[in-house]
């Protein structure tokens, strides 16, 4: 039963979102699975390469 409150939560956060934010949470997800940390100091460096664009530095907005 809970597990269903919050889908119905997470589900009517993510209509109300844009599609650059949703993305962005996409990305950001992604980035603390593959380097296995929740760090963002140490993610920055791993955006480039998740959004395939190689030449992307870390300080630069997506």
């Amino acid at each position: 039963m809970k597990a269903e409150l919050r889908l119905v939560k997470g589900s009517q956060y993510l209509l109300n979102c844009s599609k650059t934010c949703i993305c962005n949470m996409l990305v950001s997800s992604l980035a603390i699975l593959l380097k296995e940390t929740g760090c963002l100091n140490r993610l920055k460096g791993s955006i480039g390469a998740i959004i395939d664009n190689p030449s992307t530095k870390p300080d630069s907005p997506l």
